[in-house]
């Protein structure tokens, strides 16, 4: 019989709400190589109080991302409220690319060289909620009935990176290349010369891309 999880005391839960919060603020700002004895001085706490919550840097950094995942999920959700599908695949590519860019951590974690699982986390980010808006634009032919989850998601990476290596630019001018990529999925009588890419093919070709070989 599994023993069920005692909930955290009051005092406890507020300490570990103060760590991830401190936490996802230094993730953002200065990315996930952040010690955790940085995070402890922000949120107020001793180091003991991260250390019982969080035994390693990872562990938190998971903590932390998994709160990421729900905000994204949210993001779709708010898309999909949208009443044109176009607009909200729309909609939601631009804000995930404004929160990518915002956020050094997150985007560490979906561009940063790392291991399996790290990389699973960034799909984890990504697909979902792409495959949910992209099933509908295709149900109302607002984009080619040949794109596949693949080619958003690569798309998606394409133009994370020119953001983030124009972010000192004034302006927004990745949002030039964000309008272009969108175009190209707009219904068209043109064939593609090949399926998009998905499960073990997706994942090998992002770790590609991540680890720049």
């Amino acid at each position: 019989m599994t023993t069920p999880t005692r909930p955290l005391r009051k005092d406890a839960a507020r300490n570990r709400a103060r760590v991830l919060d401190a936490a996802r603020a230094l993730f953002a700002e200065r990315g996930l190589d952040t010690t955790l004895e940085e995070v402890a001085k922000t949120a107020g706490v001793g180091i003991g109080t991260v250390y019982r919550r969080f035994p390693t840097r990872e562990d938190l950094v998971d903590a932390v991302f998994a709160l990421r995942r729900e905000e994204l999920s949210a993001l779709a959700e708010d898309a999909l409220a949208e009443p044109d599908p176009w607009t909200a695949l729309e909609l939601f590519l631009q804000r995930f690319s404004d929160e990518h860019l915002a956020d050094r951590g997150l985007r560490e974690l979906i561009l940063a060289p790392g291991e399996d699982d790290r990389l699973n986390n960034a799909l984890g980010l990504l697909i979902p909620p792409i495959e949910l808006l992209l099933d509908r634009a295709k149900l109302a032919g607002a984009v080619r009935p040949d794109l596949g989850v693949g080619d958003l998601t690569l798309l998606l990476m394409a133009v994370a990176t020119i953001a983030e290596h124009t972010r000192h630019a004034p302006g927004r001018p990745w949002l030039r290349y964000h309008t272009l990529a969108l175009e190209g999925l707009r219904p068209t009588p043109t064939s593609l010369p090949v399926a998009p890419l998905t499960g073990p093919d997706l994942n090998a070709a992002v770790r590609a891309w991540i680890n720049g070989s």
